[in-house]
């Protein structure tokens, strides 16, 4: 075994190494999130809210919850609780869709992505659902036709006649990865679109139907089809259901998730290192 001196102590001389970033995809709620360095950092955050649920008995698509990006945030060395939106649930027919939840990140400079609205309500910042407003984040729910408004996407209005399709999702920047990543596979970076209007006059879209222009990831069309839940994670919303009497749900909107991209750690060694470097690195504030 190759050996050197190193101030007294025999053994294999390591020279120290840059940690990698770390790209953190968190889906569920933590109370006491940390950093992998333990240490505070500037980092690239992007949250997605929940979208709202369809509404029931040929009812509008949900709207989508918001994409918010914030590049180069102060985290803290110490944890801090993070809160994963729901997405709404859906609802019996002559009802509404709930609205979505509210993704946050509670360091001491928070962030946070508010939610879409539930098929035909109108929503205070994100998406609104199919026939009603959006706030000043989101985008508007499209108007009744042949099918039942679509609901508005973080990208783009919900669409009316001809096929009531849901607004386009938005994207976040490449930085934290995309497709064929497992994290993002298959839709990548887009989130947050509309859900499809529910069809009458019998002329229903299918179960999980996709519209052109429309849906919970943008290009890839993910937002709940009629009756069907938007895509978990991506803050889709959800379908409104295309059944008379006595109908049923709407489906489901999107939950949401938290991305955040935390620089190198600095310079580590295991073992047995080399004084030289570890002093310098040292100097450089970079030896963790």
């Amino acid at each position: 075994m190759p050996s050197g001196t190193n101030g007294g102590v025999k053994g294999v001389l390591n020279e120290p190494t840059a940690q990698p970033e770390v790209i953190h995809n968190i889906t569920s709620s933590d109370p006491s999130f940390s950093l992998t360095y333990g240490k505070a950092a500037d980092c690239d955050v992007a949250l997605v809210g929940g979208g709202g649920a369809g509404r029931g008995g040929v009812g509008e698509g949900g709207g989508a919850g918001v994409v918010s990006f914030t590049p180069g945030h102060p985290l803290p060395a110490s944890a801090f609780p993070i809160t994963i939106a729901a997405g709404g649930s859906g609802s019996r027919p002559n009802g509404h869709g709930n609205d979505g939840g509210v993704s946050t990140l509670g360091a001491s400079s928070p962030l946070s992505a508010s939610f879409g609205a539930g098929g035909s309500r109108g929503a205070p910042t994100g998406s609104g659902g199919g026939n009603a407003n959006g706030g000043p984040q989101g985008n508007n729910g499209g108007s009744p036709g042949p099918y039942r408004g679509g609901g508005g996407g973080a990208g783009g209005n919900g669409s009316g006649p001809p096929n009531g399709a849901g607004g386009n999702g938005a994207a976040i920047p490449s930085s934290f990865g995309n497709a064929p990543s497992p994290i993002f596979s298959p839709f990548g970076l887009t989130f947050c679109g509309g859900g499809v209007g529910g069809g009458q006059y019998g002329s229903n879209n299918p179960f999980g139907f996709r519209p052109p222009g429309g849906g919970g990831h943008g290009a890839p069309n993910e937002g709940g089809g009629e009756g069907g839940a938007g895509e978990a994670n991506y803050g889709s919303g959800g379908g409104g259901d295309g059944g008379f009497s006595p109908g049923g749900d709407g489906g489901n909107g999107g939950s949401g998730r938290v991305l955040i991209k935390e620089p190198s750690g600095g310079f580590a060694c295991p073992g047995v290192w080399s004084l030289k470097g570890q002093f310098y690195w040292k100097k450089q504030n970079e030896w963790s």
